[in-house]
């Protein structure tokens, strides 16, 4: 039966059915890509950004360290130094809570491998940060500020290069 023989009751009907069907596969497609929307959102909400912010806060205790050793050199009185060690004492402890959690939510070996290059620049920092907290106890201002400058700048750039890399590992 050809089109001109139907009613224009059942040609209308089956005009509507066929925008029923083609607003079903639409509604089906936008729901499912609501979905892959939400996924999305729901992995940077809970997983990306929180990483990225463990990374940020790391990087921003790195230059509080940075400044009080900084001022320890600089500082004559043994007042304003002692609070500044204080503030690295602070600073370190943060920095072991903030490398915990990291290790607690990596997940990829990409994100496990970058924690453990953290951890490695880390303790290099370290080391270098005690030799030079070392000159200073000692009383050594001249040997801590050319220590600074020529030793503990190469390993702190590591360090913080290490912590940009996991964040941006994040992104």
């Amino acid at each position: 039966m050809s089109s001109k023989e139907m009613k224009v009751s059942t040609r209308l009907g089956l005009g509507f059915g066929a925008v029923l069907i083609l607003l079903a596969i639409v509604s089906g497609v936008a729901v499912r890509n609501v979905s892959v929307i939400n996924a999305a959102v729901n992995e940077i909400s809970t997983d990306k950004f929180p990483k990225t912010v463990l990374a940020r806060d790391i990087i921003d205790q790195i230059n509080l360290q940075a400044r009080a050793v900084r001022n320890v050199i600089l500082f004559g009185d043994k007042e304003r130094s002692q609070r500044e060690m204080e503030r690295l004492v602070e600073s370190n402890k943060l920095i072991d809570k903030q490398i915990e959690r990291f290790r607690e939510v990596a997940r990829s070996e990409a994100g496990k491998a970058g924690v453990a290059k953290l951890i490695d620049a880390r303790e290099k920092f370290q080391a270098k940060q005690n030799q030079l907290l070392k000159f200073i106890h000692d009383g050594k201002p001249n040997e801590a500020r050319d220590y600074l400058i020529t030793d503990m700048r190469g390993v702190q750039t590591d360090y913080m290069k290490a912590c940009e890399d996991l964040s941006e590992h994040q992104n």
